[in-house]
């Protein structure tokens, strides 16, 4: 990015706005209408939690023109003209309508009308579905099983921050797309943590981004389920604790039929949400050319900066048109305040369909690469799997491990976030317009302010077990910090701290601590050096039984468990056969548990989705408090 982009008024829209002899209407085709002026009272609810991020992170930092929507009355004529209102903008201050050219080219001369240019659209292909032969995968420290989610993700080395206990948790990630199955059990989580904030159908104007119909659904569940997505031995999503904000903007056929206005109104809805990530994997070509890759030209383009502009980090794919008539990156990836996803394989080598830079100004594009062939994502139809390409797919991979940064530096500004992104990749030493900056380090990245600090254990430990909790404070990957002065500081709970922490090593040192009482334990981790903390949270248990029982019993349609738990915990529930067939694992995320009473219902159906039959089932139930087994009868 640089400082005059940055710099948005809303008279930038001159720069793009097509002059009145230029334009050949048709009844076919939507349009922009450019208004001169707002004199508007319509003021757009801007949350809490945007204006935070504003505040943080944005250039513009409190409530502006660019927050009131176009005047009433302009709309109002354009309607009595006989034209149908798509979209208005607040950004842009222009509306998008339609109808028949004769009654267009009348309103070419109204006062109020700045300029008049089409809406950009995009038919083809976004992503490619395909047999691929995958890598084997591996079960790393942090315990989750990433299935073949985890050369994807290990590739940027978004699994070691993982590891590092960061996953999305307080960000809010915004996604434009053609729809999603959310009944898909990559997205229960979400949906059951209360972690989908909203939703809206920008093309049938209602709330719902799951209506069915013929491959609708397949892009926008694939990549929500890469960014998003969590089901441990299938796939783990790069931020799979983030919040949600979903927008479906796209129409499917046989092939994604995508206009910008719809784009546009998403990006603006979200905005005023509080979204902190924009996942993009979209782009419009259709009446630009390649000349007008400049970063001001395209409209969404400039509506992207206006969303930097507030703080929101805007990634979008940067297109699979190497091959094509148009060969380069697609709007608004050419926006200097827009991070371009570009495309490798596997292996890392450059993918065949990736999009090339530069723009049209001479700025190298993309910015970044993450995998795009064979790439592991949720199937739209029963709760599958497969590989699909395309740099659609490496956009969220980017898209989420930049929300793992902003989870771990929410104070960074967007310029140290992309500088940062940009020098820590592989091919920073020497940028090009086929890789850009090269594959993300997210690892690295996390790192570039020289220091972090490492604790474990983390997690759950016994009541009364004297813990060994060991420091690690790096000043680099390879390189320990050493001579520290590390101070542990109990912030609830009821944890006794043993002795001061001893030096076990240049880079470690240990803290004893004692759990005389189960409970939450919160301690700090502070270095005088660094003046970096670090606090963990650490669930203390003692063995106990735990009430445990299936009703009605027996049963006949459905099942009830019932189960007590002295605190929140995630739980297990199996169903076996008195032989220990498994019938099915049920998971209760700890956010769905409660203190005391808690129920799971149960459809009586399998892993394979069929019905069970007439017998004696045994549940078990598994939880950070101990283990339950209850018997039950099922009738037909």
């Amino acid at each position: 990015m640089n400082s005059v982009s940055r710099r948005i008024y809303i008279f930038i829209i001159l720069l793009f706005v097509v002059g009145h002899n230029q334009i050949t209407f048709s009844n076919q085709t939507k349009y922009w209408i450019f208004f001169n002026d707002k004199h508007s009272n319509r003021v757009a609810n801007i949350t809490h939690n945007a204006m935070v991020r504003r505040e943080l992170r944005g250039t513009i930092k409190s409530l502006s023109k660019l927050d009131i929507y176009p005047n009433e009355n302009y709309i109002d004529s354009l309607k009595k003209a006989g034209l149908t209102l798509h979209q208005q903008s607040r950004w842009l201050n222009a509306v998008s309508v339609s109808g028949e050219s004769a009654r267009l080219a009348l309103i070419k001369d109204f006062y109020f009308v700045k300029g008049i240019q089409p809406v950009a659209t995009f038919t083809g292909k976004r992503i490619k579905t395909e047999d691929y032969k995958m890598q084997p995968w591996y079960t790393l420290t942090t315990g989750l099983d990433y299935g073949f989610s985890y050369n994807q993700l290990h590739m940027c080395q978004i699994d070691s921050l993982h590891s590092l206990g960061y996953s999305g948790k307080g960000v809010y990630v915004g996604m434009m797309d053609t729809g999603y199955d959310l009944n898909h059990f990559a997205f229960q989580r979400i949906l059951e943590s209360g972690r989908l904030i909203a939703t809206h159908d920008f093309i049938n104007g209602d709330d719902d981004v799951s209506d069915y119909g013929d491959f609708q659904q397949e892009h926008g569940t694939a990549v929500f389920s890469i960014i998003g997505g969590f089901d441990e031995g299938n796939l783990i999503g790069a931020s799979y604790n983030a919040n949600f904000i979903l927008g479906k903007t796209e129409i499917v056929d046989d092939e994604i039929q995508g206009e910008e206005d719809n784009w546009v109104a998403a990006i603006e809805w979200m905005e005023a949400l509080g979204v902190d990530v924009i996942s993009s994997s979209l782009g419009y070509i259709d009446w630009y050319d390649t000349t007008q890759l400049d970063g001001n030209t395209a409209v969404i383009t400039v509506v992207a900066d206006i969303a930097a502009s507030f703080g929101v980090v805007v990634v979008n794919a940067a297109g699979n048109e190497r091959n094509s008539s148009w060969g380069r990156i697609i709007p608004p990836a050419d926006g200097d305040s827009v991070i371009a996803v570009g495309g490798v394989t596997s292996t890392g080598q450059l993918y065949s369909q990736s999009s090339p830079g530069p723009t049209s100004d001479g700025r190298i594009k993309p910015d970044i690469m993450a995998q795009a062939l064979g790439v592991w994502g949720a199937y739209y139809s029963s709760d599958g799997y497969r590989t699909f390409s395309g740099t659609s797919l490496s956009t969220p991979i980017i898209a989420g491990g930049l929300a793992l940064i902003l989870e771990a530096h929410p104070d960074w500004s967007l310029d140290k976030l992309y500088n940062s992104l940009r020098l820590t990749a592989s091919n920073a030493d020497v940028p090009d317009n086929d890789m850009g900056w090269g594959i993300a380090r997210m690892f690295d990245m996390f790192a570039v302010d020289g220091y972090f600090i490492v604790v474990e254990p983390t997690g759950i430990v016994n009541q009364k077990d004297t813990v060994e909790i060991a420091v690690a404070l790096f000043d680099s990957l390879s390189s320990p910090g050493g001579n520290h002065d590390i101070r542990v500081t109990l912030l609830a709970g009821t944890a006794e701290l043993i002795g001061m922490p001893v030096p076990d090593g240049p880079d470690t040192l240990t803290q004893s601590v004692y759990f005389p009482f189960p409970g939450i334990q919160k301690l700090e981790f502070y270095d005088r050096v660094s003046q970096l903390s670090k606090v963990i949270e650490i669930l203390v248990y003692g063995a106990m039984d735990i009430e445990f029982a299936a009703v009605p019993n027996p049963a006949r349609d459905s099942v009830v468990f019932l189960f007590e738990l002295p605190h929140q915990t995630e739980t297990e529930i199996s169903v076996f056969t008195p032989s220990g067939e498994k019938i099915v694992l049920l998971k209760v995320p700890s956010e769905q548990t409660t203190r005391g009473k808690n129920r799971k219902s149960w459809n009586a159906k399998n892993n394979s989705g069929g019905k069970i039959a007439s017998g004696i089932y045994i549940g078990y139930l598994r939880t950070a408090f101990g283990c339950q087994t209850t018997k039950f009868a099922f009738v037909k």
